[in-house]
């Protein structure tokens, strides 16, 4: 049984050709619902139950299913459909192979992992392998946005474990940065520039925020840290207050971004920026301050000795024929929405380069190999019922 390296690229070039750009990020796109159900008439084609979840149109998600002859642990593979605009991309839906690589939107990021995905499904329906399992393949929404996609699935699809695909160089990603969204405000009094005896300066007490956020930086970079990820950290990307020149500022408004390490909270950072407000109240005259969560993605991480783990890296390093590394990487993914579900997850993805830039591609026997992963993986996690006859 082996991956059909020709059906593959073919498949990436059709999904590559179908355009699905997110319409929660470029104005006017067309989501995910025309190539949901190309995949669903493709998967149903081989004799996979498949269908599309409806998210209110344009999104959508598809859920496919193998059922297992019972006995086996359930396994998912999770790959989202959106993509981010094309702006400045001269052919963002040709597809075109030269030297090895497969240009385009969406061709790293991520449908060489739906045609990977799709390419697997294939080679299960042709030789209807029986696996002990249920395997359950997601081609979820959103991804780039909100993940309603994932966050939808999980409602109604549970499964012991789960493979999601994004870049990584076909090696296996067991951690990932979260990210949070924080808005501190100062109060003053507004007042003529030279009323000092009523006037209030909200920006002077946000400056005295500001130092404090500063110390508070330098503490993670000590405190916060994870062997893959390094530190977490924060930065202060807007920040506004005041209402015109000769007047004190009757209000500062702060927002802080904070990328964090397996372990932060959003209740630990808010608690926190309460103590950095509340050292001020004790301290500073007139001092007014409030803090909120704005946005929250958690943060996610797997034992490097989990048995899904040691799968995966296996498959990669077998098929790779050379060792496959477990790594990182700085950036959110859908995984920490299935872990915080329960459903424990690695993270794993084809080459390529220029990720949401005008120059995106994919290297073509990467997404093969990719394919070829999956399959291994799939086999070992979930089992064989037998030799391969359904």
């Amino acid at each position: 049984m082996q991956i059909d390296p020709a059906f593959t690229l073919k498949t990436l070039q059709e999904v590559v050709g179908i355009d699905s750009r997110n319409p929660g990020l470029e104005e006017g796109g067309p989501g995910e619902w025309e190539l949901a159900h190309h995949i669903t008439g493709v998967l149903r084609g081989f004799g996979w139950q498949a269908d599309v979840q409806d998210l209110g149109k344009p999104r959508a998600n598809v859920v496919a299913r193998w059922p297992g002859t019972g006995g086996g642990k359930s396994l998912m593979i999770n790959v989202h459909l959106d993509t981010v605009g094309t702006e400045g991309m001269p052919d963002p839906y040709g597809a075109k192979i030269r030297d090895g690589k497969v240009h385009g939107r969406g061709t790293q990021d991520t449908k060489g992992g739906v045609a990977a995905a799709i390419a697997v499904a294939k080679l299960i329906a042709d030789a209807q392998v029986q696996l002990k399992g249920d395997l359950v393949l997601a081609f979820v929404a959103d991804e780039e946005h909100e993940s309603i996609g994932t966050e939808r699935l999980i409602e109604q699809v549970k499964t012991d474990a789960a493979i999601v695909l994004e870049p990584s160089d076909l090696d296996v990603v067991i951690a990932h940065r979260g990210f949070g969204a924080f808005q501190i405000e100062t109060k003053g009094q507004a007042a003529h520039g030279g009323r000092s005896d009523i006037g209030i300066d909200a920006n002077l007490h946000m400056g005295h925020v500001l130092m404090a956020l500063h110390e508070l930086q330098q503490e993670w970079r000590q405190r916060k840290k994870h062997p893959l990820l390094d530190s977490a950290t924060l930065h202060v990307p807007l920040l506004s207050g005041g209402r015109q020149l000769f007047v004190y500022a009757d209000h500062c408004t702060l927002n802080l971004e904070c990328r964090t390490v397996p372990g932060q909270t959003m209740e630990s950072i808010l608690a926190e920026l309460e103590a950095i407000l509340e050292r001020f109240r004790n301290k500073v005259p007139d001092f007014q301050a409030t803090v909120e969560a704005v946005q929250w993605r958690a943060p996610y991480s797997i034992d490097p000795e989990a048995d899904l783990v040691q799968t995966v890296l296996k498959a990669a390093t077998e098929v790779r024929n050379e060792p496959a590394k477990t790594i990182a990487h700085p950036w959110w993914e859908d995984s920490a929405i299935l872990g915080a579900a329960g459903i424990e997850s690695v993270i794993i993805g084809p080459t390529g380069g220029g990720m949401h830039t005008d120059g995106e591609w994919v290297d073509g026997e990467s997404v093969v190999r990719l394919a070829k992963i999956l399959f291994a993986s799939v086999l070992a996690y979930c089992g064989r019922a037998d030799e391969g006859t359904r």
